[in-house]
């Protein structure tokens, strides 16, 4: 099996011919339907605007919105000629965005007016050559499809480049194909004709990404808010007859905080796809008791294009699942590499045409990840005799909040600098509603005040940070408990 195209801007357009004024896309926020045509001819505008500013095949393009109609056509839009996308979180601050754009050679950057001034100032001297919003990208109103010029894109190119930890926790651009995107809608848990996948979470993360452009490949509907929103959620489904979302654990303990829609027409929901961090069984044993609507635990990464465990058909709680499709899945020893067999724990490894072509500009962290045709996740978990995974634990140092990664080294970095901390570390503790959350342990010079350092070291993270990564709590230690070569024992903390 193959899937239905060779390219993204193929099936954009392959698609928008097939469905035509059926509606694709959904606002929730202001029930806007926009059909697979005028996403169609609005990303041309947004193509033939790219062509005149002088993207060509292979440019970067930085796409810096929130979820939204106008986030899509561009992203259709960088495609359509041949750029690769760059989608980055609204919410980072200006040191964020400068890390994000100039690590992957973005050549322009769409945003909206509201965040002109942050992206200016983030892309100053780091070789953006300009910055546009969406009205100015859809200026030509009456271009043509044949206004587009027509670029060479191989299903092997680049489509997309998405920051994740990669395995060190380091932020790292992973290269995801054409092929790579389309093997992955194709394999998906969404089956043809689904219905309508209500998207929650952000497209500048992959599990956004690939339930928007998947259920285009599928030929649904997208309904899709900008973020979670716990009051709006249910009143959502029975609007648009919602089927089914993906989401992150933490939302499953939200919606238990509060009453059953006994008001309200929900019979159309039928799934709620969970990933992005740990999940407790019990919390899902939970769900399911109290609201009657399965719940799907699914294991995936951003180099694998979203998911490489799920289960469409029989679920088991605790489980990920089965291989997808075009997924071959296997349970290696950690020191010798080889296979193990079920119940044994293992790294998992993960090889086919949905892992990753590389982590863009380093080849170092890429060749130690992707190892006799294998990429190595560093997560730790093990199969039954059936062939269903249970992730167990992970190697990373990533800190999964509410299914954001947060990067330890970085906010420690911004911690270390101030005179008065001796050192630092930055590690996750449990939390009920978001998983984890991070938190700091600091150790100082003995005539600081320690009230005062505490207020400077929140404020200077604000400053510096999106909500999500500002540490929940900072604890100054006299010590900390290091191992034989000095090394700071974070698992202790």
């Amino acid at each position: 099996m193959i899937p239905d195209y060779g390219t993204l801007p193929e099936m954009i357009r392959g698609q928008a011919d097939r469905n035509g004024d059926e509606t694709f896309l959904i606002r929730a926020e202001t029930g806007e339907t926009f059909s697979y045509q005028e996403i169609d001819a609005r990303s041309d505008e947004v193509a033939a605007t790219l062509a005149e500013r002088g993207v060509v095949a292979g440019d970067k393009v930085g796409v810096i919105l929130p979820n939204s109609a106008a986030l899509v056509v561009a992203i259709c839009g960088v495609l359509k000629v041949g750029g690769v996308v760059v989608p980055t979180n609204p919410e980072y601050k200006t040191g964020e965005i400068a890390y994000v754009f100039e690590q992957s050679d973005s050549q322009l950057v769409i945003t909206e007016e509201s965040l002109r001034k942050t992206v200016e100032k983030a892309i100053d001297d780091i070789g953006v050559k300009a910055l546009l919003t969406p009205e100015e990208c859809e200026a030509n109103a009456n271009e043509s499809r044949s206004t587009v010029p027509k670029r060479e894109v191989r299903p092997v190119d680049t489509a997309l480049l998405m920051f994740t930890s990669g395995t060190t926790g380091d932020p790292k651009s992973v290269a995801l194909s054409h092929l790579n995107l389309l093997f992955r809608f194709d394999g998906g848990e969404m089956p043809r004709g689904y219905g309508v996948f209500y998207t929650v979470l952000p497209l500048f993360n992959i599990d956004g990404f690939i339930t928007t452009l998947g259920t285009m490949y599928d030929g649904g509907q997208v309904l899709l808010r900008n973020g979670f929103s716990a009051s709006s959620f249910w009143a959502d489904v029975e609007q648009y007859d919602a089927n089914i979302t993906s989401v992150v654990p933490s939302v499953l303990a939200i919606l238990l905080e509060r009453e059953y829609p006994e008001n309200r027409d929900v019979s159309s929901f039928e799934r709620f796809v969970v990933s992005g961090s740990y999940v407790h069984e019990e919390l899902v044993e939970r769900f399911e008791e109290a609201f009657g609507i399965n719940v799907m635990e699914i294991y995936g990464l951003t180099e694998a294009a979203g998911t490489a465990y799920e289960s469409p058909e029989e679920v088991v709680v605790g489980s990920a699942g089965s291989p997808t499709l075009y997924a071959e899945a296997a349970i290696l020893d950690e020191d010798t590499s080889e296979p193990l067999p079920p119940g044994e724990l293992g790294e998992i490894v993960l090889r086919g045409p949905t892992v990753f072509k590389e982590y863009y500009n380093n080849p170092e962290a890429t060749e130690e990840v992707l190892q006799g045709g294998w990429f190595h996740t560093e997560d730790i978990g093990y199969v039954d005799k059936e062939g269903r995974c249970y992730v167990k634990d992970r190697i990373k140092n990533i800190i999964i909040r509410g299914g954001q990664n947060i990067y330890p080294g970085e906010i420690e970095e911004a911690i270390h600098a101030h005179p008065a901390v001796e050192d630092v570390a930055v590690v996750g503790h449990e939390h009920e509603i978001y998983g984890e959350v991070p938190v700091a342990y600091v150790t100082i010079d003995e005539h600081t005040d320690e009230k005062a350092l505490e207020k400077r070291i929140r404020e200077d993270c604000t400053e510096r940070f999106a909500d999500f990564k500002i540490p929940e709590a900072v604890y100054i230690l006299e010590e900390f408990p290091r191992g034989e070569t000095g090394k700071i024992l974070k698992e202790r903390l």
